[in-house]
């Protein structure tokens, strides 16, 4: 009986009548006549914009039109709020984690997202988990946001797949509130010492923890540094064949392996292919120096911790230049780093700096000639990598110059 749900109000000085509906004191929209036609009255909403006000044969349907919008908008609110709660009520005994906390703390079992709906806002909601929880054998984080988890679920046979996008993986998974969290290392009250962990206010060791092995944490950021997409990386280990790859680049993607706490990088440093290494294979890359906005004191001096105002020393851009010119050549730090000495079979170079902060390579003998690399300008400039394949193009250069007995994997 939606004639008794509304009430029309007095005729404005327009020709329009407002609508008021069940009993509201302000009107959900207005309805009017133009022309003479078969389906001349409108009924256009509050709020609504002109284009959407719609066409009826009698004043009636008209109202009746706004009825109908309002208990559509009230379906669609309901509907909303049904979203938006269960977006924040997980079901008893699960929480709700995102992917990298999961990656982090090592979690092994997660209830990833199974189903989406779109709201009326525009946005995804998980609108179903999966019934049974997923035990994680790897989780690999991409550069565009996606997220692909492989694992096992205890009522399927075939390996468990799925490729979440980047709107799906911020949507995150359910863990058991009461799954089992890395303590750290420390003595049991059994008297066993090794890996603790938390179960509910209980900390205990692995064979205390009254948990299968299997469902233990073993997380990869424990007292290390975290990687994601998108960070800066330097690689720490030399190629066996060298291809052009340089030794900083941009993480493109990481796998992680919760059995074994191992995370993988896979990195672009500007090669034909990517670099695969362990995560302790590389470092941050050096900020070019010098830094600015360092500590001072109270007369205003500077007064930066040791390694803070220059990230790298001449010794630090001789070991890098090492790991690019291949397996068979070595460094030797000169003191405190302000000098290198690169060797290969029965050719020795040094890298130093002049009184005008200019790098340079040349031979041991002081009096020797030099080759400079670059300006004190182009070095804080540029980072680690940069130098490091400067000086190493420049030492290739001197050694065919020389023509010295090359060999070993990786020597030019």
């Amino acid at each position: 009986m939606s004639e008794m749900r509304y009430r029309l109000g007095e005729q404005d000085d327009t020709g329009r009548r407002p609508v008021f509906i069940d009993g509201a004191t302000a009107p959900a929209g207005h309805v009017w006549r133009m022309g003479r036609t078969a389906r001349s009255w409108r009924a256009l909403g509050v709020g609504d914009e002109q284009q959407y006000a719609t066409d009826h044969a009698t004043q009636r349907e008209a109202a009746e039109r706004l009825v109908d919008m309002i208990d559509a908008r009230a379906i669609a609110a309901t509907a909303m709020a049904r979203l938006r709660e269960r977006a924040v009520c997980p079901p008893e005994g699960w929480r709700f984690a995102s992917w990298e906390e999961i990656s982090r703390e090592g979690l092994r079992r997660a209830r990833p997202v199974a189903a989406t709906t779109v709201g009326a806002d525009g946005v995804i909601y998980p609108s179903g988990y999966t019934e049974v929880p997923v035990e994680l054998t790897r989780v690999v984080h991409q550069s565009t946001g996606c997220i692909v988890i492989s694992g096992r679920r205890a009522d399927e046979q075939e390996p468990y797949v799925l490729l979440l996008t980047s709107d799906h993986a911020r949507l995150g998974a359910l863990v058991e509130v009461s799954a089992p969290r890395y303590e750290g290392q420390g003595r049991c009250g059994c008297g066993e010492e090794g890996a603790l962990y938390r179960i509910g206010a209980r900390v205990a060791c692995r064979d205390c923890a009254g948990v299968p092995y299997e469902h233990l944490p073993v997380p990869v950021a424990a007292g290390r540094r975290w990687w994601r997409p998108g960070d800066r990386a330097f690689r720490l280990f030399p190629l066996p064949v060298p291809l052009g790859h340089g030794l900083s680049g941009v993480v493109k993607e990481t796998r992680l392996y919760p059995a074994m706490g191992v995370l993988d990088l896979e990195v672009d440093l500007r090669g034909p292919h990517w670099v695969t290494g362990r995560a302790e294979e590389f470092a941050p890359e050096p900020a070019p120096f010098p830094v600015l906005g360092l500590p001072t004191d109270h007369l205003g001096r500077d007064c930066p911790p040791p390694g803070a105002q220059f990230p790298y020393s001449v010794s630090d851009i001789g070991h890098a230049a090492v790991r690019l010119l291949g397996e068979s050549w070595t460094c030797e730090p000169g003191a405190v780093g302000v000098s290198a000495t690169i060797a290969h079979d029965d050719c020795s170079f040094a890298i130093g700096m002049d009184d005008d902060g200019d790098l340079w390579v040349g031979d041991l003998d002081p009096d020797g000639p030099r080759s400079w690399v670059m300006d004190l300008y182009v070095l804080m400039r540029d980072g680690l990598g940069v130098v490091a394949d400067s000086v190493a193009r420049r030492v290739r250069q001197l050694h065919e110059e020389r023509g010295c007995t090359t060999s070993g994997p990786g020597a030019r």
